[in-house]
């Protein structure tokens, strides 16, 4: 599994959570952490269908 799929789905646990969570409270922070998991996500696919760019200098050939 991918880590973007990963946090993902680790979200999807926390909304889940939240609509079963005993006070306002707890549904807040549940929510916010799924937020979070979700921009994890998001970084994690972006850098999957991107790579790392990296440029080294060029060698100077004598």
């Amino acid at each position: 599994m991918h880590e973007g799929s990963d946090y993902r789905k680790r979200a999807e646990e926390c909304t889940a959570l939240a609509q079963a969570a005993r006070t306002p409270s707890q549904r807040t922070m549940l929510l916010h952490i799924a937020d979070t998991w979700m921009r994890l996500a998001r970084e994690a696919e972006d850098r999957e269908q991107g790579g790392l760019k990296i440029e080294l200098p060029r060698q100077r050939l004598m």
